[in-house]
């Protein structure tokens, strides 16, 4: 009886802490606050698709730009635009909780539609080498994954800092 008593309480604080409020504050300055973590998320470019499944949120991407080829499970996904248009009806079709874009990347005019739509869009930049890990991280709490994206971030660190030892 204790058993699961203990088993259940174990479950219900798992359960209660994915559902916990996600605030983040995204690359332009502006904080994102959902109710919980997003279930259903648009990618689009290439890097945030990667960086997506890194962190452990592969599962809870439901749409991709063209480019988005990597991971593998990436090939599968649909498809909601490119670099130079995105289509807002398909976005729309696929109901997203979060559409994570690059400021870099993806026409401002785009960015501002998708918030216009009512939308939550996490803007992102990246501009050197050392912002990966810095995106690891906002990523994986964005998504809820906060402890794998600061895991993702800290190997990738480990591993960019072996890179230039051996330089």
């Amino acid at each position: 009886m204790i058993r699961h008593a203990a088993f259940w309480l174990g479950l219900l604080l798992a359960v209660s802490v994915r559902a916990a409020p996600v605030h983040v504050v995204d690359d332009a300055g502006q904080t994102l606050v959902l109710e919980r973590p997003p279930q259903r998320i648009i990618s689009l470019t290439p890097h945030l698709t990667e960086l997506l499944f890194a962190v452990g949120a592969g599962g809870q991407v439901v749409g991709v730009d063209s480019a988005s080829d990597y991971p593998q499970a990436a090939q599968t996904l649909p498809r909601v635009g490119d670099y130079s248009r995105i289509n807002h009806e398909r976005i729309l079709a696929l109901k997203p909780d979060l559409v994570i874009v690059w400021m870099g990347g993806n026409r401002a005019a785009d960015i501002h539609a998708l918030k216009q739509m009512g939308l939550p869009v996490l803007q992102t930049q990246a501009t050197r080498l050392d912002d990966v890990a810095r995106l690891l991280r906002l990523i994986g709490q964005a998504s809820g994954h906060a402890g794998e994206g600061a895991a993702a971030a800290l190997n990738f660190s480990k591993r960019l800092a072996a890179l230039q030892v051996s330089a």
